[in-house]
């Protein structure tokens, strides 16, 4: 699986993180978006796509997924 962590423009203060990879093993692209996590608590998870079976197959769709 590949992996990359981007870091959210600044007018997003209310998300930590934007993963996007590509899992060869469900042959998709995924997006995950990560908001700021409470204090003591983990990362809230506010979008995921790209958990299901060639759910996104084209950077295209992949793209439109983290688009603003």
């Amino acid at each position: 699986m590949s992996r990359y962590s981007l870091k959210p423009l600044p007018e997003y203060s209310d998300i930590f993180e934007v993963a996007v990879g590509w899992d060869p093993g469900l042959d998709t692209f995924f997006v995950m978006v990560f908001g700021v996590a409470e204090t003591g608590l983990d990362l809230q998870v506010l979008h995921w796509l790209g958990g299901q079976h060639r759910q996104i197959v084209s950077i295209e769709e992949l793209q439109a997924e983290v688009s603003p």
